[in-house]
């Protein structure tokens, strides 16, 4: 219980910095969601476990939950009155004038969380763009970086040298080593859903 209770504690001087920094640095209308979304969730579990906390704690949590909740829902709702119609804008096409198709530009704070979770063809086909868009985006806001041409295709291509926009793996972690992590993680948090676990796996 006092590994689970530490866990609690921890994630929530966690949020607590992420939600300063989120405030002061204006996020971006997806990133403040999914903070919302997470503190949600996170409320749902310390409430589930509220007998492993001392009554004052349990309320000083609640408390500063509720408080963060609130004001990442204002700051959230100010961002989005001042996007276009109230929407938040995360991918825009951009019409230079020049000759050829206009640019697509994605929203930098969305594309380094995306990025984060899923890759680079499941961001594609959720923005309904191509790999190449979202790749040259990654590699334009130093999300992420060159990396070799693999060698299979290397061979296939031995004409071209250089370096190729082909972009690392999201993780070094095994699949077995994720699999033993996830299997943990819902021994001690029950209730929580995929977007809990995603933001327990990001901070690992």
């Amino acid at each position: 219980l006092q590994e689970l209770l530490n866990a609690f504690r921890e994630h929530y001087h966690r949020y607590e910095r992420t939600v300063r920094e989120a405030i002061a640095n204006s996020a971006d209308a997806v990133v403040l969601w999914r903070l919302g979304d997470d503190l949600n969730q996170y409320m749902g579990l310390v409430n589930e476990h509220s007998a492993i906390f001392e009554p004052a704690e349990f309320s000083l949590i609640t408390h500063n939950i509720g408080a963060m909740e609130n004001d990442v829902r204002l700051q959230y709702e100010q961002v989005v009155d001042q996007t276009h119609h109230g929407h938040p804008i995360v991918v825009e096409t951009i019409h230079t004038g020049a000759p050829g198709r206009p640019a697509i530009e994605i929203d930098p704070d969305f594309l380094r969380w995306a990025y984060s979770l899923r890759s680079t063809s499941s961001i594609a086909r959720f923005l309904g763009v191509t790999r190449s868009v979202v790749r040259n985006a990654l590699l334009e806001h130093g999300i992420a970086q060159p990396q070799q041409q693999p060698a299979t295709l290397a061979a296939a291509h031995n004409n071209l040298n250089g370096i190729s926009s082909f972009t690392g793996p999201l993780s070094a972690i095994s699949d077995d080593e994720l699999d033993n992590l996830l299997i943990s993680l819902c021994r001690h948090y029950r209730r929580a859903g995929i977007t809990m676990f995603n933001g327990m796996l990001r901070r690992l």
